[in-house]
């Protein structure tokens, strides 16, 4: 009853703008209270923030044992790590899909809530901040899957290399084995077939040592009579085949057809000389090869007048 006209109609407008935008700020209101519902509150989304922080932990001490491992060239251990950074991996994915779900559906709130409540600035703006962390959340999420895929993928990188560096080592040392196993076999065979033909030369030896024992002389050839000097005469021949030793026999003629005894004489080598013959008689000589206790046939018989 005290306002002015123009308090009073300043009133009436403020009353009229309330009635005009009290139905958009209940709408954006339940548009936010919908949001929290779905999405949880500041303090949840902060939480998923402190879950994701700690996979992009895990995932670097992954990747630090990783490391670690790798140094110490232990395959095991490498693969071990692989799949746990392939796990943080995943749920790092799974955490980034949730955050961008989340960004989705603020990004669909806020647009809603920007054209119920254009005019409403604090709400606009509670929006756009809820908005903004989210993007920050899916960012950050984003940034820890790609962080932890690469992280994945490097581990399995390392594991293959040395997977495939145990797998070349290990066909190197069976090459080396196998190797080896021929060398052996060609080396024993060569000692096998050398240690056989020794004992088959030596057989053979041992065989033509045994036949040229019990072996008969083959008859002598070759043989050769002449006196040159008085009472003397030298026998020649040539060396025949199994001897060991020779005989040689003589005789002096008495009459036109009688002749003395034989007498024989051993002769290692191929000749024979005798000085204490009779001088201006006839000799007749033959020889014969000597094996042991085998005796060869004597050659012809040839005659000699000494000197």
């Amino acid at each position: 009853e005290n306002l002015t006209n123009e308090e009073s109609q300043e009133l009436a407008n403020l009353i009229a703008a309330r009635k005009r935008y009290e139905p958009i700020y209940s709408s954006a209101h339940e548009s936010y209270s919908q949001f929290v519902q779905e999405n949880g509150s500041m303090e949840e989304l902060n939480q998923s923030v402190s879950s994701l922080s700690e996979s992009l932990e895990e995932a670097k001490k992954a990747r630090d044992d990783i490391a670690l491992n790798k140094a110490k060239e232990t395959g095991e251990n490498l693969k071990t790590a692989y799949y746990k950074a392939f796990f943080a991996e995943k749920k790092a994915n799974d955490e980034c899909t949730k955050a961008q779900k989340a960004y989705t559906s603020a990004s669909r709130k806020l647009e809603i809530a920007i054209d119920a409540v254009y005019s409403l600035e604090e709400g606009v703006y509670n929006l756009t901040k809820t908005f903004e962390k989210a993007l920050a959340q899916f960012v950050s999420a984003r940034t820890i899957a790609a962080t932890a895929k690469m992280t994945a993928a490097a581990t399995k990188e390392a594991y293959e290399k040395a997977d495939a560096q145990a797998t070349a080592a290990e066909k190197a040392e069976e090459t080396l084995r196998l190797a080896k196993e021929l060398a052996d076999a060609v080396n024993a065979k060569k000692a096998a077939e050398a240690k056989k033909a020794e004992e088959a030369k030596k057989a053979e030896e041992a065989k033509k040592a045994a036949e040229a024992k019990n072996a008969k002389p083959v008859q002598v050839n070759g043989i050769s009579v002449r006196s040159k000097k008085a009472k003397t005469v030298k026998v020649t021949w040539g060396k025949t085949t199994n001897a060991k030793t020779y005989q040689v026999a003589y005789r002096r003629k008495k009459s036109s057809k009688k002749w003395t005894k034989w007498t024989y004489k051993n002769v290692k080598g191929t000749s024979y000389t005798n000085k204490k013959l009779k001088s201006k008689k006839t000799y007749q000589f033959k020889v014969r090869a000597v094996n042991g206790n085998i005796k060869g046939a004597f050659s012809t018989k040839k005659t000699v007048k000494i000197k």
